[in-house]
């Protein structure tokens, strides 16, 4: 998803680019549009990249599940009575817990918020 994101948002630089030269705006504001397109292309790729870079974790203390810096839940280890790794990424939400299956299935022995 946030490929498809970084894709139109470049195609949507390009294009206002195009339609501010066409329209003879200055320099100084078509630049500082231009600018700013720039930076969000930068910052999905910048999240795109931080959640490669920061996968779920298992230790000895227990696992700590990520969603790049945006979310992070630790599971204790002594919660954790099985765990199965499956590896599809055809997920619709970042967690999904009553509909579908997730990505990471826990047997908890006990679950508290």
């Amino acid at each position: 998803m946030t490929a498809i994101l970084s894709f139109v948002l470049v195609v949507e630089t390009a294009a206002v680019e195009l339609l501010l030269r066409r329209f003879g705006l200055p320099d100084v504001p078509r630049l500082a549009v231009l600018a700013l397109d720039v930076s969000s292309v930068l910052g999905v790729l910048g999240v795109m990249i931080v959640c490669a870079r920061r996968p779920h974790v298992v230790s000895q203390d227990g696992l700590r599940l990520r969603y790049g810096p945006f979310f992070t839940l630790d599971v204790p280890a002594e919660l954790i009575a099985s765990a199965c790794l499956d590896r599809r990424f055809d997920e619709k939400r970042l967690l999904s817990l009553s509909d579908g299956r997730p990505s990471a299935r826990l047997r908890l022995s006990a679950f508290t918020l």
